[in-house]
């Protein structure tokens, strides 16, 4: 029996992306700008995933239509509040061109630069998580053990605290 996710499932589970966050930058100070940062890429992902659920989506022009429609907003959000050299990378990439190949060959599971994988990565990761199951995902092969069971990535932030203990 398929699920039917609604709209109101889903801005909640942006919403608890955004209070955990919050929580986040809140109990370690020292990460505040990349957490703020994360917070506000969560705002054109979130309009992604909503506008990928009601969108008709042809798997042959995913790559077009994250280039198209959601990466520009990442892209601006990027160098809005990204750490500096990130936003700095991020405009050199673009300026550079091809925005539709940069997407492509991150679904195609290519090698790129931190960047490039960067960028793909956020503005498709919303799309694949609303519409993956429905277009087949993505023929990504990532060497970890725990991917995303939707897009296949890799996680988008993670923290690892030293717990004193050697295992």
């Amino acid at each position: 029996m398929e699920q039917i996710v609604t709209s109101a499932q889903v801005r909640e589970g942006w919403a608890r992306r955004r209070r955990r966050a919050r929580q986040l930058a809140d109990r370690y100070p020292f990460a505040e700008q990349i957490l703020t940062f994360y917070a506000a890429l969560l705002d054109p992902q979130e309009a992604a995933c909503l506008e990928a659920l009601e969108s008709p989506l042809d798997p042959s022009g995913l790559g077009t239509y994250v280039a198209v429609r959601v990466l520009p907003k990442i892209v601006a959000v990027t160098v809005a509040e990204g750490p500096d050299s990130l936003r700095a990378a991020s405009a050199q990439r673009i300026e550079a061109g091809d925005p539709v190949g940069l997407i492509r060959a991150w679904l195609a599971g290519d090698r790129q630069s931190p960047v490039e994988t960067f960028l793909a990565r956020a503005a498709a990761g919303p799309v694949l998580e609303a519409r993956g199951a429905d277009i087949g995902a993505t023929g990504r092969v990532i060497d970890i053990t725990s991917p995303c069971p939707q897009c296949g990535g890799q996680p988008q932030l993670a923290y690892f605290m030293d717990s004193g203990e050697a295992l």
